[in-house]
């Protein structure tokens, strides 16, 4: 096992300033050729996060902490629901549904670049239902989204306020903006798949 001096959450919370878009890309690129290999090889992650980005002394990034990865193909497809991290939960997960698939790690992997550009997580809900409250309040929420998530609960239907990527995320330039609308997709049929975000 190669040791890493550092994890990408450590060093997000070290720097001052936001990282230039041209880091953003690269981080980006790294992590999402780490992730195809997995997907590729139906293993679904279920735990991206910064502090699972393993960074080495040559500013290599390594994706790491499989405890919670499964094998994901049409003979498995029911799977825990008691995964990940909070902040990086996709709503599905949240909503306890056990049918998801790779696409959990495409909603993880948007939040992380999301806080790439904001140097802290866009969904920092303490509960589940605070981060429903949260990504609802910022994507909008459908009667489509209702459909696919089956909440247990009466959620009031949202319209998306006009913009709020391009608010939200003012220095990140408009690619890496319609690469995170993609990403954090409430509907995870409609989220992009790895080999888009390559």
């Amino acid at each position: 096992m190669e040791f890493c001096i550092t994890t990408l959450s450590q060093i997000i919370k070290q720097i001052s300033k936001p990282f230039h878009t041209a880091q953003i890309k690269k981080i980006t690129r790294s992590i999402a050729q780490g992730l195809k290999y997995l997907h590729d090889h139906d293993i679904v992650h279920r735990d991206i996060k910064p502090g699972n980005i393993f960074v080495d002394e040559n500013c290599i990034l390594k994706l790491g902490d499989f405890g919670s990865s499964r094998i994901i193909n049409e003979n498995i497809k029911q799977l825990t629901p008691l995964i990940g991290t909070k902040w990086y939960k996709a709503p599905e997960v949240i909503f306890a549904k056990k049918d998801y698939d790779k696409n959990v790690d495409i909603w993880s992997f948007g939040c992380l670049i999301a806080e790439l550009f904001l140097l802290e997580p866009l969904f920092p809900g303490a509960t589940d239902f605070e981060m429903i409250n949260l990504i609802f309040g910022f994507l909008g929420y459908t009667k489509e989204d209702e459909e696919i998530l089956k909440p247990k609960l009466q959620i009031q239907y949202k319209e998306q306020k006009k913009n709020i990527f391009e608010d939200t995320f003012d220095c990140a330039d408009a690619l890496a903006i319609d690469l995170m609308k993609k990403m954090l997709c409430i509907n995870p049929e409609k989220r992009i798949d790895i080999d888009g975000v390559l």
